[in-house]
């Protein structure tokens, strides 16, 4: 009985140990372990790569200067894919394995998967460019410097209303192209939606469905994929159908793998995307580190300005409560403005941020151009 006593005393300190080890907050001379999880495979991986390098930047940034009252930064990727699975694989690595208390995530998909893993571990997750509307208010523990959809989609439907009687929507089955597709839909007061058909993801062969929207002949059309290679396919595929008509979307007119896709075909698409003020020094000298680095521009400049900003955001959070997921919580939902070079930040009661604006934009000439 003495024995058992006394390896259950071993055993509740061994636990306790394992808590503790767990739970407290980093020493001066450890690391601050930061997990980060996105596309780097497959149709969105231009977009999750491009946001990895950001993120890369900013980490190596903040190390270099002395990172965060002598503790360094180390950040862990992860390949999410942007889907459920491999993303909640990920997460469970980096909570369990590698015991971080930030992830940093990059689709809607892969941030809406980790958000419930993230709130039962009190893990603070944070997506810069997540988009979809159902993240706002995911959890107590996450945040989001994007936009949500909404915004773009409401504005877009009060624009296609006061220009055409009635449109046609192509949507990719997806949740970030249902939410965009919903939101158009309900906004809509005066234009009629005659033609709403849906796709499969990893669909390539649009053909007989732009010929069935054809046949209603609609006055614009809103290709709305979840990739920009599928989005340059449609827009092609109209082209070569013969479909002279105005084609509009949201974020991939700025995409180079949109432009190769599309090519000829992309020029006069019209689509919404975030303002970054491009003439901004620290946005100018952001651009163009990131170009001696990877030696060629960032494909998508507003999402990679939003991915650089999210490491300064947090490294200010851990700097002044330490790298503890409450108190970072509840720091950033009290932080005052925070001059980004996406904008001046704020989190509001959902953990959306405050300050960010979209702009309608226009390909042009090849370019992406603001429309006029």
């Amino acid at each position: 009985m003495k024995n058992k006593f006394i390896w259950l005393i071993v055993v509740v300190i061994v636990l306790s140990g394992t808590w503790y080890l767990d739970n407290r907050e980093p020493t001066e001379k450890e690391v601050i372990k930061i997990g980060f999880i996105g596309p780097l495979s497959g149709d969105l991986a231009s977009w999750g790569v491009e946001a990895k390098n950001s993120v890369a930047m900013a980490i190596s940034e903040i190390n270099t200067n002395s990172g965060i009252d002598g503790r360094m930064l180390e950040i862990i990727y992860e390949d999410g894919e942007c889907d459920g699975t491999a993303a909640s694989s990920a997460a469970q690595k980096l909570i369990n394995i590698d015991k971080v208390k930030i992830i940093i995530t990059y689709c809607s998909l892969e941030t809406m998967t980790v958000a419930p893993i993230a709130e039962k571990n009190k893990i603070v997750l944070f997506a810069p460019a997540a988009t979809s509307p159902e993240i706002s208010g995911a959890g107590d523990y996450v945040f989001r410097l994007a936009p949500s959809d909404k915004q773009p989609a409401e504005a877009l439907a009060r624009f296609l209303d006061d220009k055409f009687e009635k449109i046609a929507i192509i949507t990719e089955i997806s949740a970030f192209s249902k939410d965009f597709h919903d939101n158009i839909v309900a906004t809509l007061k005066k234009t009629d939606v005659v033609f709403d058909e849906s796709f499969s993801p990893g669909s390539r062969d649009f053909y007989t469905l732009i010929a069935k929207m054809r046949q209603v002949n609609p006055d614009a059309v809103i290709a709305n994929a979840n990739t920009p290679i599928t989005e340059g396919l449609i827009i092609k595929q109209i082209a070569e159908l013969g479909l002279d008509l105005p084609r509009y979307g949201i974020y991939w007119g700025s995409d180079p793998e949109f432009l190769a896709t599309a090519g000829k075909s992309a020029e006069g698409f019209i689509y919404y995307n975030f303002t970054a003020n491009m003439d901004n020094s620290r946005v100018r000298e952001f651009l163009n580190k990131y170009e001696t680095n990877y030696s060629m521009p960032p494909p998508n400049p507003q999402f990679a300005i939003l991915s650089y900003d999210a490491p300064f955001i947090l490294a200010k959070a851990i700097k002044e409560t330490g790298c503890n997921a409450d108190k970072i919580r509840d720091y950033l939902y009290s932080m005052k403005i925070y001059d980004a070079l996406s904008g001046n930040i704020a989190f509001d009661e959902n953990g959306d941020s405050q300050g960010i604006t979209f702009t309608l934009f226009m390909v042009k000439n090849g370019e992406f151009v603001e429309y006029e």
